[in-house]
């Protein structure tokens, strides 16, 4: 069996796998107790956001992965998604899990805008990340 992808290339992809998965995994372990606990904002306003930045989310996928698609750039189709991303992923992390001084409706629209926007920037690191395995080998 011929081995098209080498050693070094597959723990590269795996230990940004595992950086991603993490990443995603303590926001959405702990962004909602954050909001209920630490922010103050009513569940109900949490269970809205969360289901609209869902419904969001089933959107932008597939429109993130036509824009990935249609990219012909020299450097590849993904490259420029996986290292542009990275930066603002850290940045709107920390903005997640920062409760500034707002009255509690100005705490409502930071709330949405950071988790949608985390959600958005998150979008456009995943997608072309899942998609490396189908053009790292010839038989996706």
């Amino acid at each position: 069996m011929k081995n098209y992808v080498s050693k070094n290339e597959w723990l590269t992809y795996a230990v940004g796998a595992m950086g991603q998965g993490m990443v995603y995994a303590v926001m959405s372990s702990y962004i909602s107790d954050f909001y209920l606990s630490v922010m103050k904002l009513s569940s109900v306003f949490v269970l809205v956001l969360m289901f609209a930045a869902r419904i969001w989310d089933a959107v932008n996928d597939p429109i993130m992965g036509y824009i990935v698609d249609k990219t012909n750039l020299k450097s590849g189709k993904m490259r420029p998604y996986l290292i542009m991303t990275p930066v603002p992923i850290a940045i709107l992390t920390i903005l997640l899990f920062h409760c500034p001084d707002l009255s509690a409706a100005q705490l409502m629209v930071y709330a949405a805008v950071t988790y949608v926007a985390w959600g958005m920037i998150y979008t456009a690191s995943d997608v072309p990340f899942w998609s490396l395995p189908n053009i790292m080998t010839p038989k996706p």
